[in-house]
């Protein structure tokens, strides 16, 4: 799919790729995904605190634990009754394709070119092992980890680097769901959050304090930027402007 616009050429060149986030849109919008996405918190800090960094896929408590947080994030592909195949593939996904992901500890601020193609790559590959079978027309078809779960899976295992999507912010940002266009995502989720990071420098906010100066402590950077796209385009929630937000304040601060 040619997702060029007017001749771009690049993520930050096409008008309906610019998001622009300025840090209190960010704050907003993760305070309106904590109301409507209290449970998911609550799924994935459960998961959390049965994992282990690195994730050890050789463990059949860690592998049904990442199914049943699958499901509970929206995955219907991975059919309970078909969890063994899918851990059992992604296992033999792993032994391939696990070096290709930047090291645990890499923020996805420190991301370069060479580790946006190697994650896609990854990505790419994991995007087609099978997850269950479904009966179609009389005869069993494989169903793949397609790109949500796969992204998902990756969020999971670079937690700090790797932002999952769903069909609905791909739609936003005109991206097929192919290799190229995930490494694309990482390029533009990469870039706005550069951006917030810059606003949040200027209120003299650390990069380590901004999830808890925004009430989301418990989320890391590419889990914010993620709230921030589900929120917007997934739930179409309205972000309110600048100048609406200043009225507020001054209603807020205004004699009793």
């Amino acid at each position: 799919m040619d997702r060029r616009a007017g001749g771009c050429t690049s993520v930050r060149d096409c008008c309906y790729h610019l998001v622009d986030m300025r840090l209190y849109q960010l704050a907003i919008a993760c305070q309106v995904y904590a109301s409507f996405e209290g449970e998911l918190d609550e799924s994935l800090a459960l998961f959390r605190e049965l994992t282990q960094r690195p994730f050890d896929f050789d463990s059949d408590r860690l592998g049904s634990a990442l199914m049943r947080w699958l499901n509970e994030w929206g995955c219907r592909q991975f059919k309970k009754e078909d969890h063994g195949v899918a851990v059992g593939n992604l296992r033999l996904w792993a032994s391939d394709n696990v070096g290709l992901l930047p090291p645990a500890s890499t923020s996805i601020l420190e991301l370069a070119e060479p580790d946006f193609r190697r994650a896609a790559n990854a990505y790419d590959a994991l995007t087609r092992i099978q997850a269950c079978e479904r009966q179609r027309s009389g005869r069993s078809v494989p169903v793949g980890f397609g790109p949500t779960g796969a992204a998902k899976v990756l969020f999971v295992l670079r937690p700090d680097s790797l932002p999952p999507w769903d069909e609905a912010i791909r739609d936003h940002f005109h991206l097929d769901g192919s290799a190229e266009s995930y490494a694309e995502f990482l390029r533009l989720a990469a870039s706005d959050l550069s951006g917030v990071v810059m606003d949040a420098a200027h209120y003299g906010i650390d990069l380590a304090a901004l999830p808890s100066e925004i009430c989301r402590s418990g989320s890391t950077l590419p889990k914010l930027i993620d709230e921030y796209y589900w929120v917007k385009f997934t739930r179409r929630f309205q972000v309110p402007e600048e100048p609406q937000v200043r009225r507020w304040a001054e209603w807020s601060a205004g004699n009793r």
